[in-house]
């Protein structure tokens, strides 16, 4: 028989987590009620790192079969999953971004957005970028989560016109699609949803507005390198 030209499907390992985890919890290894293994010790056990574990995990309570508790663990809320809630599961699995992923591209994609942005901005670019941190703040002060991601996006759109780029614009709208998935929400956006780090967040987009408006090329790309190796070490340690 020819082999085919095409690579086998090879399942994300998220998917393969969430597997292991359903084997458990209907083997009864783990009833409805009791506290599942860390996930430092999932990933010791499958040989992976935390990050797939907590995609998985986040994936099983967005379809109620577990329940994540902040600062405790998780915990099996369904002993038997119908077919219909594991179907959930792989659903939001596969059809999602990593989220870690997610990030890593913005940052490659970003860091070079913002070198045009810094030469290319125009006064109405710039005025753009003021309303959206506006927003932001505003955000921050009515202590509004939902709000200030959706003005935070808003503002690095905006950065992304300024290079008056088009496909630049288009590549980073993209991507910013894949945080308004539900395993973005649950397994990122909750985390850094914290009021501090909201805080911290919105000072560096001021410092990087500011970078803009002088045309500091260095200074703009230094404080955009800077937030994304500070939000994805956060996001690490929190995975």
């Amino acid at each position: 028989m020819q082999e085919s030209p095409w690579p086998a499907y090879q399942p994300k390992k998220s998917t393969l987590v969430a597997e292991w985890v359903l084997e458990q919890i209907r083997s009864q290894a783990y009833p409805k009620g009791s506290k599942l293994p860390s996930e430092r010790e999932i990933a010791q056990t499958l040989g992976m790192s935390r990050p797939p574990v907590r995609e998985a995990l986040s994936a099983l309570q967005i379809a109620r079969i577990v329940e994540i508790r902040a600062g405790d663990g998780t915990y099996v809320r369904s002993a038997a999953p119908a077919n219909e809630m594991v179907s959930d599961t792989m659903s939001v699995l596969e059809e999602s971004e990593s989220p870690f992923e997610v990030m890593q591209a913005r940052r490659v994609l970003e860091e070079g957005i913002i070198r045009i942005a810094a030469t290319q901005a125009t006064g109405e670019d710039v005025v753009r970028l003021e309303q959206a941190l506006a927003r932001m703040r505003d955000a921050v002060e009515h202590s509004d989560p939902p709000r200030y991601f959706q003005s935070n996006r808003e503002f690095h759109l905006a950065v992304a016109a300024a290079t008056h780029n088009s496909v630049l614009h288009k590549l980073l709208e993209s991507l910013l699609l894949s945080e308004e998935k539900e395993l973005w929400q649950e397994s990122i956006q909750r985390y850094l949803s914290d009021p501090e780090h909201i805080k911290k967040y919105t000072a560096r987009h001021e410092r990087i507005l500011q970078a803009i408006e002088k045309k500091d090329v260095d200074k703009a790309t230094q404080e955009m390198t800077e937030h994304f190796s500070g939000t994805a070490e956060e996001v690490r340690e929190y995975l």
